[in-house]
């Protein structure tokens, strides 16, 4: 008989889903990021990065594009992101895993989600030139 015990490891996986919507610009600048799940365990993680935009009520079906890596071969939209999805009104979707440090020691459940109440503060900075 196997024991039920909570893993932990030296990292946490978040799944992050960001929306770009280029609706004033084409820089992108209007940016929506939220973290759907926390992991200890990178493959969890990475199942649940590819199933993030259908797990919010998506469907493919939805976006004039559409993009899951798999297998971590060439990819040309950008480290860490599993899903990539392109709205027909231009929003640009894309699910990340994004990796940080287990500093507090967090425990992950049989599937390697981390439980409980977790709060996520997002930091942004920007580069930005003054011109006179």
């Amino acid at each position: 008989m196997t024991s039920k015990r909570a893993t932990e490891s030296e990292f946490l996986y978040h799944v992050k889903r960001t929306i770009y919507d280029f609706a004033n610009g084409k820089s992108g600048q209007t940016q929506m990021v939220d973290i759907l799940e926390t992991f200890t365990d990178l493959q969890a993680a990475k199942v649940a990065a590819k199933n993030g935009l259908l797990s919010e009520g998506y469907s493919k079906s939805d976006f004039a594009e559409y993009a899951e890596n798999d297998k971590d071969e060439e990819w040309r939209h950008g480290d860490g992101v599993r899903v990539y999805a392109k709205a027909p009104a231009g929003q640009v979707f894309e699910v990340h895993v994004d990796t940080k440090s287990n500093v507090f020691k967090f425990k992950g459940n049989l599937s390697g989600e981390v439980e409980g109440y977790l709060h996520y503060g997002n930091q942004y900075s920007r580069n930005c030139t003054l011109q006179s």
